[in-house]
């Protein structure tokens, strides 16, 4: 693939995130409309403010979101719980909450090695499975007070509503009535009124209203609950509250499908019918685990569980129903938004390029009336919307652009944008001087990486960060810039002071939301007063990466001051900065407490002693909990497990100078109520760690392979060189790789920045305490100082593997001063063991992180994820599995030069 297609096909993968993300705002805003008291249920009539559209909390503002590929996500699932809606009388909620469950699943099982057209195909037997058993379950018993409470539920709880409804049903014929034979009209009026007369050969219904926003909500309401009993009359009703998807879910259990692509199908179906009753139970204060293994103990398809008694009940008879038809409408319009989410955007981006005719006359919802298309099961559901979106834009037809010109958008290639800190390289003690920041539009030729800001027609709001150590920052360190669509962004302008002399740095952030978009470095001398000083002013730039704002994401940066002796912490996310937190060395020795649980974490892996492997699992969980409360100030806790709690913490990226933390072994942990444990740090998010300044690439191109084997080191080395060659050859026979077993080979490949696959089998050859590596003669970290930036442009992939065959004892690998050594060259990712392990363990582990990255096409996040399940499986008591440290985006893939 070369770097165009590459970079392309990434931003299509990173556009069905972005869609996934819109469908998930729309989503979570119906999850609040689930529970006792809230509007969707209310037990009597709601109050005149919600006699409003049954689907108007769809387009609340925070279901609008600026993104523009987030926008089009929102945009069809509103659209598709509307047409639920408008179907049944009822199911917006549903349609909504289902859609943002498929969708998840199925992201989260592509990244996890599914594939999408197997995927597609087990998602869509098990609607189809589901809608059938919801047919079987269907009561059609037809009488006036089974449409009565369809009609009220249907109404948000208005008995005036439901009594009217069910008294025209009631007085048609067979309780049959053609919806088109009817009549609403709208009055206002100072008395709340519901008239119903016989007009020609229908109804005639008067609606009164004290204001007209009133009486046109109760004329919408009418409206809706004659659907809601016509779709009671087509299909029947089923028990209400989530139950009859939880018993339909019994059917996805006999399913026996033929691969884990298929299966995992069937599992993103059965996690989603599962969840409307787990979020009506988890709203109501209640156990959802133990309410949803009672009611699949429960034979009684009608027996559900009532919310609002806190009682288990035949729903039928206690009037809590849903219309067959609403569950089954609202669940397959919710598997064409998933679908949709994640093939349109691939479709339409390949399909755009056969004619300029869509740019002008996109056609859009022709085009998804056919991308929603159940396609044949042989097919390929991105080659099926393809095929349909360019038959569409060839045929021609009327225009409604709105959520094409969304996608249209969304999709453009990006401008290539600049961190731009204008900054005088030289000061003297005492005098102030101005720091300006701003986002500029030059294409430098010496860098190299960009970013589709994604910046919506209104613009973009990000917040520029000053730190300087010795300068006083003035009036704060902390400013937004806005950054127009197609334009240069205002300046952040700073004012700071020199406190003490000599070589300074002022660093500077820029954040969206709570990700860290890129940094710069200035480097700035002071003078003592009276030296001489140049006055000329420098821009540093450095292009802002190809890193989106996201949700779930929270960045860390943490630095050490040396004069205090303390780290500072600092916390953003999407809510932004929180105040700064401290961790006072002096008080609690990092360095003390790293080494003590390394200490026993080697004894485990060294096997000094025979031990239960369950009390080994124990002990390394019980050193996370310690180092969790050790080297974590208590702000920096609770808003970890805060922002987890709220589903808001899916990834945490850590941006140090080189802090000496073993992230990966910590275990957060909180005993009060409500408790926290849910696993170590890497169990619980994506997490991945980059030194202070710019931003990594989503792209490593592999060109060659270097191994570094120490010279007098085991066969073990080699074997492993060996194994990780032949991974590679099977990836692209053109590539070559190299053996590197002298240290003047090393700094040679280094001098030719040639590297693009660096990997150290440094077996028995990690010198104890210093960190030094001997190949034929000893290096360090330190001994690279003027290779700063000589691998930036081809940015390669360090992979650091300490691990030891001999009787000697493993050791703390002092890995983060070779992670910021070569990071400081410009490696694209590195990624290296916190101590030493063993070399059979280490091999298992190289061989399949490079089969997920190679072979299975991953993303870093989730190869080391699965690698890191691979040797944990064999061996749960071996702490190995969080030896590895990664540095890098985790997102980032490797791709053939």
């Amino acid at each position: 693939m070369d770097e165009t297609n590459g970079a392309r096909m990434d931003d299509l993968l990173h556009a069905a995130r972005r869609t996934a993300r819109g469908i998930r705002l729309v989503g979570e805003v119906a999850q609040r409309k689930l529970g006792p008291g809230q509007v969707l249920i209310s037990a009597g009539a709601p109050s005149p403010s919600t006699y409003a559209a049954k689907h108007d909390f769809l387009f609340a503002e925070s279901t609008m979101p600026a993104d523009r590929l987030e926008a089009f996500g929102a945009e069809i699932t509103k659209a598709a719980a509307i047409k639920t809606d408008e179907i049944c009388g009822d199911g917006a909620t549903l349609t909504a909450i289902l859609a943002q469950s498929i969708t998840e699943q199925s992201a989260r099982a592509i990244e996890s090695g599914a594939d999408p057209v197997e995927l597609q195909r087990g998602i869509d037997l098990a609607v189809k499975t589901v809608l059938r058993d919801i047919r079987q379950q269907a009561y059609k018993t037809a009488t006036i007070a089974m449409y009565q409470n369809v009609a009220r539920i249907s109404a948000d709880g208005d008995p005036d509503v439901a009594s009217v409804v069910a008294r025209t049903f009631g007085n048609s014929r067979n309780l049959k009535l053609d919806l088109g034979t009817i009549r609403i009209d709208g009055l206002i009026s100072n008395k709340p009124i519901i008239k119903i007369a016989r007009a020609g050969g229908g109804y005639r219904i008067k609606v009164a209203g004290g204001t007209e926003a009133e009486a046109r909500g109760r004329k919408r309401y009418i409206e809706m609950s004659l659907r809601a009993v016509r779709a009671a009359q087509a299909g029947g009703v089923v028990a209400g509250g989530g139950a009859a998807l939880l018993h339909a879910s019994r059917a996805l259990q006999s399913l026996e499908p033929d691969s884990q692509s298929l299966k995992a199908g069937v599992d993103v179906v059965l996690h989603a019918v599962l969840t409307p009753i787990r979020l009506l139970v988890e709203n109501a204060q209640v156990n959802s685990r133990s309410v949803i293994d009672s009611l699949l103990r429960e034979s009684n398809a009608h027996v559900g569980y009532d919310i609002t008694s806190g009682n288990y009940a035949d729903m039928i008879d206690a009037g809590i129903v849903d219309t067959a038809e609403s569950l089954e409408t609202a669940l397959t319009n919710a598997a064409e938004v998933a679908t949709t989410a994640t093939t349109a955007p691939a479709a339409f981006a390949r399909t755009r390029e056969l004619t300029a005719l869509q740019s002008q006359n996109p056609h859009f919802l022709n085009m998804m009336s056919k991308v929603l298309e159940p396609h044949d099961a042989d097919g390929g559901a991105v080659d099926m919307a393809e095929r349909n979106l360019a038959a569409v834009v060839e045929g021609g037809g009327k225009a409604d652009a709105k959520l094409g010109k969304l996608l249209i958008d969304a999709i453009e290639p990006s401008v290539r944008r600049y961190l731009v800190g204008d900054c005088p390289d030289r000061v003297v003690r005492g005098g102030s001087f101005k720091v300006a920041v701003y986002i500029a539009l030059s294409e430098l030729h010496e860098h190299t990486r960009a970013l589709d800001l994604n910046v919506p027609e209104q613009g973009l709001g990000l917040d520029v960060v000053v730190k300087a150590d010795g300068f006083e920052i003035r009036p704060e360190s902390r400013l937004p810039i806005h950054l127009p669509p197609r334009d240069e962004s205002t300046r952040a302008e700073f004012s700071l002071r020199a406190l003490d002399t000599g070589d300074r740095l002022v660093r500077i952030s820029v954040f969206n939301g709570g990700t860290a978009l890129g940094g710069l470095d200035i480097a700035v001398n002071v003078a003592a007063a009276g030296e001489a000083v140049n006055a000329r002013r420098q821009a540093s730039r450095d292009p802002v990466t190809r890193f989106a704002a996201d949700e779930t994401q929270a960045t860390l940066k943490v630095e050490y001051d040396k004069k205090r002796k303390e780290y500072s912490f600092d916390w953003r996310d999407s809510e932004g900065d929180q105040p700064a937190d401290h961790l006072d060395d002096a008080l609690s020795p990092v360095d003390g407490a790293i080494n003590d649980v390394i200490g026993k974490i080697q004894e485990l892996v060294r096997r000094d002693y025979p031990i239960d492997p369950s009390v080994a699992a124990r002990l390394q969980r019980e050193w996370g909990i310690s180092l969790w409360n050790t080297l974590v100030p208590e702000k920096t806790r609770k808003r970890f497990i805060d922002r987890h709690r709220q589903s808001m913490l899916e990834k945490l990226e850590i941006i140090s100078d080189g802090d000496p933390f073993p992230w990966e072994m910590l275990y957060p942990f909180e005993a009060n109520e409500p408790a926290f444990d849910k696993g170590f740090l890497v169990d619980i998010v994506e997490l991945s760690r980059w030194r202070l300044g710019s931003r990594p690439p989503k792209v490593i191109a592999l060109r060659r392979a270097d191994f570094v084997i120490p010279n007098q080191g085991p066969a073990n080395a080699e074997n492993e060189a060996d194994e990780v060659s032949t991974l590679l050859r099977k990836w692209s026979t053109a590539l070559k790789d190299y053996r590197i077993t002298k240290s003047k080979e090393l700094y040679d490949l280094l001098d030719k920045s040639a590297a693009s696959l660096l990997h150290f089998a440094c077996h028995n050859a990690v010198e104890a305490g210093t960190g030094r590596i001997i190949i034929d003669s000893p290096v360090t970290s330190d001994d690279f100082g003027s290779y700063q930036g000589k691998l930036k442009r081809p940015a390669p992939f360090v992979f650091m593997n300490a691990c030891r065959s001999d009787d000697k004892p493993l050791r703390y690998t002092r890995i983060g001063g070779w992670a910021n050594c070569f990071l400081a060259m410009g490696a694209g990712a590195f990624m290296g063991t916190l101590w030493e392990v063993r070399d059979e363990t280490a091999r298992k582990f190289a061989e399949a992180l490079y089969e997920e990255l190679l072979e299975g096409n991953k993303p870093f996040s989730i190869a080391l994820r699965l690698a890191r399940k691979k040797i944990r499986e064999n061996a749960p008591e071996d702490p190995t599995w969080l030896a590895y440290s990664f540095y890098g985006a985790g997102g980032a893939h490797l791709e053939k030069s």
